[in-house]
């Protein structure tokens, strides 16, 4: 089955927050499409995650796990990578 990047950003959006299993399930398939995204949608997944971390609104502690899994994944050309993500993901 084929989604646009719209669509699956508007999941994104409501699965941000949510303490159910559409955390996991948009994740999932934000990493398998992240490389169809322009990277100012990725920067703009990347702020919308961390903002729902630092308001508390990320969901259940599993589910903030998922989302510090999208908080890992590169975009390219992007110094923001690592600069604005320290104190949000957890490195292992």
């Amino acid at each position: 089955m084929e989604v646009s990047d719209h669509t699956l950003f508007f999941a994104f959006r409501y699965a941000l927050g949510r303490m159910s299993t559409a955390p996991s399930i948009v994740a999932d398939d934000l990493k398998r499409n992240w490389d169809e995204f322009e990277p100012s949608t990725k920067k703009l997944i990347k702020e919308e995650i961390i903002k729902a971390i630092e308001d508390k609104k990320v969901g259940m502690k599993m589910d903030e796990e998922t989302w510090q899994e999208i908080l890992k994944l590169e975009v390219k050309n992007e110094f923001w990578n690592i600069r604005n993500l320290k104190g949000y993901v957890k490195w292992a």
